[in-house]
């Protein structure tokens, strides 16, 4: 039995807030199931001039590969506890990958909205 949920009928992006430093972003990422990373953001989003954590090469869609700056954080999907994350910044749009959704039960209802629990 789920211990929280949230529900989100913006499918299929859910609600979240991310924490790199002192820096925080809050908004609504994209739940991309072929995404294997944890979260993925514009630079100029989280980044705030810090140095990164560490550099990852990614493998597009396409083929082609992307050199990018990780940043270690904290995501909170809604309500739920907080999860620990390595923050990409690839990409231009919020993305909430296989990393992160791995560890809850989602529900895709339809195309209508999306269940989280943990």
């Amino acid at each position: 039995m789920a211990l929280a949920a949230v529900v989100s009928t913006h499918f299929p992006y859910l609600p979240i807030r991310v924490t790199v430093g002192q820096r925080t972003f809050e908004g609504e990422a994209l739940v991309d199931t072929g995404f294997d990373d944890d979260f993925a953001i514009q630079h100029d989003k989280i980044a705030n001039g810090a140095p990164p954590d560490e550099y990852r090469t990614f493998r597009l869609a396409d083929g082609s590969r992307v050199v990018a700056a990780i940043y270690y954080g904290r995501l909170q999907i809604g309500d739920l506890p907080p999860v620990d994350v390595d923050v990409s910044t690839v990409g231009d749009e919020p993305l909430l990958g296989r990393g992160v959704t791995d560890q809850y039960s989602l529900t895709f209802d339809h195309g209508r909205r999306l269940l989280v629990e943990r």
